[in-house]
């Protein structure tokens, strides 16, 4: 259950999380991500490595998603496993991410 910064060489800021997006990591993942939206950079989080997320994770990915619109940076999310899309499903958040 890591999260970890891979790289930020081409103008992004490009993040991996891995284990689960729960509400009991949220400090966590907030703690990684809050310095990647205060850059103002485009950010790109890959969840391939994501093995649960709840509603609180998804609806904290959906804040996170209007966080970065607000900081004026592009966020697109890559790698949803199916059972991690069926959580975006139940927010109904999945068009914002997947455009």
């Amino acid at each position: 259950m890591k999260s970890r910064k891979i790289s930020n060489c081409d103008g992004k800021v490009h993040l991996d999380i891995e284990g689960e997006v729960t509400v009991n990591r949220m400090e966590e993942i907030a703690a990684m991500i809050n310095p990647a939206l205060a850059s103002g950079r485009d950010i790109e989080i890959g969840l391939s490595q994501v093995t649960q997320m709840d509603k609180a994770g998804s609806h904290f990915m959906l804040a996170i998603k209007i966080r970065s619109l607000l900081y004026g940076s592009q966020l697109n999310v890559v790698g949803c496993k199916a059972a991690v899309v069926q959580e975006y499903l139940g927010v109904g958040a999945l068009k914002v991410f997947f455009d």
